[in-house]
């Protein structure tokens, strides 16, 4: 018993020790913070982290099937209304046309210091054996700032001037984020993703592809000079997601529909600079997931955000 006693206290001893250098990193003002002049609560708020890291994929992964288990529930209320009235859905198919992110998106809070301590204990580190024939030089070694200096390429800045004034029209804007496309229709006044019915003998890829040909110019030219004609690649030949749409008493008595069955296709952008067809959109916006509520309904915005 005494044996194994001295065992434990000497393991938790050396887990201590190994310790140590870590929390002088995380914590250099560990003594200040643990003085008996500050209260128990200050020296809780001290040691707190004031960014936490986004929810963990299991809390995120449960409100994602909460969200889709009320969503469900939602929907067969809505197909049970269209079976009392005996009226069918119709079928349609649009697009999530997006641009991924060009550069890397801004480090959080506890990110950056996360790699400030890789960098402090990288610095207090073990050093190569000079038998290793490898000698690290620091006075010859350049900083970051020196790096940047003497480079001949400068650096380009992370917002553009279409972020400065909020020009939603373009795709030089939001870098750190993925754009979506929606439109405008000139049917109507209400914001939407480009989409199309569905005609018999076509899948919901061949609609998807249909919409995406009547609704962008091939190539187009900008300021004298002719661009790269825009490359798209559909994401698989079934659909991402989907959503319904009912319609008034009036609509649906005249069109024989309960509503609109709409399923969405994921579509990226490649490359080049695509060019939307007016006559088939008066007006048009590239917008970040955030901002898709403010066009598109706060209901669809929810449901997007998971999408996307």
């Amino acid at each position: 018993m005494f044996a194994r006693r001295c065992t434990m206290l000497s393991s938790s001893a050396v887990r201590r020790v190994k310790l140590r250098p870590l929390a002088v990193l995380l914590a250099p003002n560990c003594r200040e913070l643990s003085s008996s002049n500050l209260t128990k609560k200050q020296q809780i708020e001290g040691f707190t982290i004031k960014d936490r890291r986004p929810p963990r994929p299991r809390v995120a992964k449960q409100k994602r099937k909460q969200y889709l288990a009320e969503r469900k529930d939602a929907f067969e209320a809505e197909q049970e209304k269209a079976t009392s009235l005996g009226l069918d859905w119709g079928i349609r198919s649009a697009l999530i046309l997006e641009r991924l992110p060009v550069i890397v998106e801004e480090y959080t809070d506890w990110q950056r210091d996360f790699w400030d301590l890789q960098t402090k204990q990288a610095h207090y580190g073990a050093k190569f054996p000079a038998e290793m024939g490898f000698k690290y030089d620091d006075e010859k070694s350049l900083t970051m700032e020196q790096v940047l200096e003497q480079s001949p390429v400068p650096l380009a800045p992370r917002r553009t001037p279409a972020d400065e004034s909020n020009d939603r029209t373009t795709l030089d804007r939001a870098l750190d984020e993925r754009l979506v496309l929606i439109v405008k229709p000139r049917s109507g006044d209400e914001w939407r993703l480009p989409e199309s019915a569905w005609e018999p003998g076509e899948t919901i890829r061949q609609t998807a592809e249909r919409t995406a040909q009547q609704l962008l110019l091939k190539s187009a030219t900008r300021k004298g000079q002719r661009d790269d004609v825009a490359q798209l690649h559909f994401v698989g030949n079934c659909p991402a997601g989907w959503f319904w749409r009912t319609a008034d008493e009036e609509q649906g008595g005249q069109h024989e529909k309960f509503g609109d069955k709409v399923f969405i296709n994921r579509v990226q952008l490649i490359c080049g600079q695509p060019t939307v067809v007016k006559r088939q959109a008066a007006e048009h916006l590239w917008v970040t997931k955030h901002e898709i509520g403010e066009y598109l309904g706060e209901s669809m915005g929810v449901y997007l955000k998971h999408l996307i």
